[in-house]
């Protein structure tokens, strides 16, 4: 300071000054006292600068899960740094295995950028996260499929999903039709209320994701949106029903039950054509009713296929239903079961069939049962792998109410009309504790019980499919890999059925029967945690072989020329079926190959019965059903059957027409009535002659009768006319002018006479032998004759005589002769009462006096009850009023029914001369067999059916009853409607509970009568009130 010189202090930024210093260490500080030297000796001093601690932060670095991070730990830093001048600096960040290194985040969670600002002392942190090409984590890595809902409608079920993302729906036309959510609770999100057989596309969207329903999907607005994936939802699946048309003999309907009530329906038949129906537009069919929504399809050729087509309800754009035709379902007519099998397969894995019936099996399959009969399966508590049983569940084929997972490991069942394989699931067995998870899933318009895996064969698949990088997921990573086997069952396309048809038997060699069943995608899917990851399975899948087990529908069974081919290709190679698929109802078994297609072909086929009955009638033969013939073959649609293919089966048929074989066709013989059955031809009617052209095609199932011609109505004729006959010759023996010789001689006669109307099987006749049947037309024509020729010689010698006596004594004899038959005429039940009497004289009905005209006898052949009148004749074929005093002391008349044997009918009885149905009493005891009028119920059945109160006959239809004046509805087999009823297009109510008695049974008038309470009968119809179920019907009835 002597010489007044201080050179000019700058420190650096973010430094400050400290002072001066002797040394260039800066330990020796200059004070403010110190003298510095005089002389000319150079002095240097130096300038200390230190950090200013107010510009300097430390800031600390910490490592994220998932993850590790280096050195430093910490850096010490100008306090107006951001994080871009720090990166060199920072520590490096590891992230495990299958995880990406995503950068740091602040304390308070915010993601640093080059421009973030720092805070003193604070703590960042490395972010680790899933790999998104290894997780699936990736927008847009969803598995959407389109399939039916529960009212009918269209929905799109989309796996894979995440809770918060945005799932959007469009048209293919680009309109948003739906915008939903992921669920919150799973992968698996479900979108409703859409359109059956229409395409949509599926995106989806991070959570910021923005779209509007009705607008263009170039509106949609989020970071992160996916491309769109095209969905089809099918247009029908399992919502319908194939069924006889009631309104139109011999003919199919299809039923859609329940239709979207959103949507219209159309059909297409196998030429092209769209049926047209009453008030439908252009034929589309807008469906009825609610809670279900139906549309009927009737007037349907059985057995043809129909393609099913939908649009929104009234799309003007889809006015043509051709225009839809790629997008249909096809449905076979097949109004009944074609499987026509005697017996079933049932089969068990991982368990055994204990028994079938009253059948003992203890084995794993089982050849020889029958719908209808309990099977009882069991499976192990612990297996020999030493895992735990968890349930048993269908692997293929089907029976009503078993379904999803069954946990008795002792269970039993009713089998039904279907072959069923059903697998014992235990605790997972895996070849490597790594291996990855194994899953089979049913797609498309396959129904549960049509595919699955063999189940032996699913662990050494899995350990087969299972990656390196997929043991790594879940050994280090706590990942869950899974594998689905998909069966995805579609129509076959027509660029697959033209791949197929020429090299297939029934495509090359029966055209007009091939029939190409469906086409059967096996896919493979993989999912990390729910998510579908399918990248780099296709190389470790793409020669997996895997052992198919399926169970063709009921509408493809019992065909022939079963093949299935490969057309993964583009070519058609034929892959071997294991199974006897043709003889074994459907059970299909083959080994395939995953991410492979399969079409499955046959020709479509009908059966054909022939089929003779008569044979068990001759008196020689009685009852041996051996002698009777039964020929069932498959025909091929519209081949017949002469053609060379059934050349073994028709032969049969005509060895047994031609009496080339044993027990073959015997003409004529004679029943034991004396009836005698002449071979005329085969024919298609039982009852009338129709004959069967051998050369036609078949197009339907047919049963083909041989057709006899019989003279049962000469021999009842006959056994009349001996009877009056009889009655002649009694007459003239009476006559004053006869000789007693001539009088014996008569009654000789008629005795003889007499003993040709009593001939009756297993009686005993005069000379000691057993007769094996009635008089046959010869035999009562030959006694008629010998009584006609004693008739015509001695009424003539006696009026000789009494001529003579006129002559002798100029007068005559007074008096008259009166001749009664057995019964007078009467009406049959079902005739109209305003008929003139004239009309019914030739009628085979009468009333009889029981113990006047006859009695009541037991039927020595059939065992049941005859009435026998006094001459030996058993009522035959016939319907008969009895009249007989009851228990009461009361006379009444009942109508009986007699059949072919002369056995009274009980039960049901169908009157084939005038088509119309009756009930006759089944309780044992005096009313036994008398014709029921008014309400029935059948014991068998527990319905209840109304016969006419005057004809007995079988009401159908609507009913006014006139004892409770209440409406009632008889369907067509008779049986008493109740719940709801859809009847011509409406909806009914018809009454499902009787809280107390309101019919009673009066024993005394025979039929059931109203007791006039405050209940309402059991199927009465409601009318201008609410039903229980809270629906208000007009006084019609009807709800709308």
């Amino acid at each position: 300071t002597a010489e007044g010189y201080i050179p000019t202090i700058s420190p650096n930024r973010y430094y400050k000054f400290d002072g001066w210093y002797l040394d260039a260490a800066a330990t020796m500080p200059v004070n403010g006292n110190d003298t510095f030297p005089t002389d000319t000796a150079p002095l240097t001093l130096y300038a200390k600068f230190v950090e200013d601690p107010n510009q300097w932060f430390d800031i600390n670095f910490a490592s994220g899960t998932n993850g590790s991070i280096s050195a430093p730990n910490t850096l010490h830093i100008p306090y107006d740094y951001t994080w871009g001048q720090i990166t060199p600096q920072l520590p490096t960040a590891t992230p495990v295995v299958n995880y990406n290194f995503n950068g740091w985040n602040d304390p308070s969670g915010n993601h640093m950028t080059s421009s973030s600002t720092l805070v003193n002392h604070a703590t960042y942190t490395a972010i680790f996260g899933k790999d998104p090409n290894t997780w699936g984590t990736n927008v847009g890595a969803i598995s959407p499929h389109g399939r039916i809902g529960q009212d009918g409608s269209g929905e799109i079920e989309i796996r894979g999903t995440t809770p918060g993302n945005v799932y959007v729906i469009s048209k293919p036309d680009g309109e948003i039709v739906a915008v939903v959510k992921g669920d919150p609770n799973g992968n698996v999100t479900t979108v409703p209320n859409l359109i059956p057989g229409a395409h949509y596309n599926v995106q989806e969207g991070t959570p910021d994701t923005v779209a509007t329903v009705g607008q263009p999907t170039s509106s949609i607005t989020g970071s992160s949106v996916s491309t769109p994936q095209d969905v089809f939802i099918p247009t029908v699946d399992s919502n319908y029903n194939v069924g006889y048309d009631p309104e139109n003999e011999g003919m199919a309907q299809i039923v859609i039950n329940p239709a979207d009530p959103d949507a219209d329906y159309a059909l297409i038949d196998e030429n092209g054509n769209v049926l047209q129906y009453p008030g439908s537009d252009n034929g589309w069919m807008t469906p009825v009713g609610s809670n279900p929504s139906t549309v009927t399809f009737n007037n349907l050729n059985p057995n043809e296929t129909y393609t099913v087509v939908a649009r929104k309800h009234g799309d003007p754009a889809l006015g043509n239903p051709l225009s839809k035709l790629a997008d249909g379902t096809q449905i076979v007519a097949n109004p009944g079961d074609m499987a026509e099998v005697p017996k079933y397969v049932v089969e068990t894995r991982e368990g055994i069939i204990v028994s079938v019936k009253d059948t003992q099996v203890n084995a794993d399959a089982f050849n020889e049962a029958h719908a209808g009969e309990t099977v009882t399966i069991h499976a192990d508590p612990v297996n020999s792998n030493g895992k735990k049983f968890l349930y048993w569940n269908v692997l293929a084929g089907r029976a009503v109410g078993v379904s999803g997972n069954i946990t008795q490991a002792d269970y039993s069942f009713t089998l039904s009309n279907s072959n069923i394989v059903l697998k014992a699931v235990y605790e997972p067995v895996k070849i490597a504790g790594d291996d990855a998870d194994l899953h089979e899933e049913l797609r498309g318009t396959a129904s549960l019980g049509e595919f699955g895996l063999e189940p032996a064969q699913i662990p050494a698949l899995a350990n087969t499919l299972t990656t390196p990088a997929d043991r790594v997921l879940q050994s280090v990573n706590g990942a869950n890999v899974d594998y689905r086997v998909i069966f995805n069952k579609r129509d076959t396309t027509a660029a697959e059925s033209s791949l197929v048809k020429p090299v297939s038997i029934s495509g090359s060699e029966h055209s007009d029967a091939y029939t190409a069943a469906y086409s059967l995608d096996i896919k493979l899917e993989r999912y990390v945690d729910g998510r579908r990851v399918d990248a780099g399975i296709i190389a470790t899948a793409s020669n997996a072989s895997v052992d198919v087990i399926a169970q063709l529908p009921g509408s493809d069974v019992d065909q022939l020329d079963y093949q299935l081919f490969d057309v993964t290709s583009g070519t058609a190679v034929e892959t071997t079926i294991t199974s006897d698929v043709a003889n074994n109802a459907g059970l299909v078994k083959f080994t395939g190959n995953l991410l492979h297609t399969y079409v499955m072909v046959y020709s479509k086929t009908f059966k054909v019965t022939f089929v003779d009955n008569k044979p068990v009638l001759d008196h020689l033969f009685l009852n041996d059903t051996s002698r009777n013939f039964y020929k069932k073959f498959k025909v091929r649609r519209k081949e017949n059957v002469e053609e060379s293919y059934y050349a073994s089966d028709y032969a049969v048929v005509t060895a047994y027409a031609q009496n080339n074989v044993a027990n073959s066709l015997k003409t004529p013989f004679e029943d034991i009535y004396g009836v005698q059955y002449d071979y005329v031809n085969w024919s298609k009617k039982e009852d009338k002659l129709s004959v069967y052209d051998t050369t036609s095609p078949v197009t339907k199932k047919l049963v083909v009768y041989a057709y006899y011609s019989d003279n049962r109505k000469e021999v009842a004729q006959a056994r009349v006319d001996l009877g009056d006959t009889i009655e002649i010759a009694r007459e003239l023996t009476g006559d004053p002018y006869l000789k007693l010789g001539e009088v014996e001689e008569i009654n000789v006669a008629i005795a003889k006479a007499l003993e040709t109307l009593r001939q009756a099987r297993d009686l005993v006749s005069p000379d000691g032998t057993t007769y094996l049947r009635m008089a046959n037309w010869a035999e009562l024509q030959q006694a008629i004759d010998a009584l006609r020729e004693l008739i015509n010689k001695y009424s003539k010698g006696a009026s000789d005589r009494e001529d003579a006596r006129n002559r002798r004594t100029g007068g005559a004899s007074s008096g008259g002769s009166s001749s009664t038959g057995r019964g007078s005429k009467l009406r049959t039940p079902g005739e109209k009462y305003t008929e003139n009497m004239a009309r019914f004289e030739a009628s085979n009905t009468r009333a009889f006096v029981l113990g006047v005209d006859g009695n009541w006898e037991k039927n020595p052949v059939t065992g049941g009850w005859s009435f026998v009148l006094n001459g030996g004749t058993p009522l035959n074929d016939m319907w008969g009023m009895i009249s007989f005093t009851d228990s009461t002391g009361k006379r009444v008349s009942r109508w009986y029914y007699f059949d072919g044997q002369s056995t009274m009918a009980t039960g049901w009885t169908y009157d084939s001369k005038n088509g119309y149905w009756y009930y006759m009493n089944t309780t044992e005891g005096p009313d036994l067999g008398q014709m029921v009028t008014g309400w029935v119920r059948d014991p068998k059945t527990g319905k209840w059916y109304y016969m006419n109160e005057n004809t007995g006959i079988l009401t159908t239809g609507w009913l006014l009853n006139n004892q409770d004046n209440r409406w009632y509805y008889l369907n067509q087999n008779g049986e008493m409607a109740t719940g709801w009823q859809n009847i011509g297009g409406k909806w009914y109510y018809f009454n499902t509970n009787a809280p107390q008695d309101t019919y009673v049974w009066d024993a005394n008038a025979f039929k059931w009568n109203y007791v006039k309470n405050s209940g309402r009968p059991y199927g009465s119809m409601y009318a201008g009130e609410q039903t229980p179920d809270g629906y208000n019907v007009d006084a019609n009835g009807a709800w709308n």
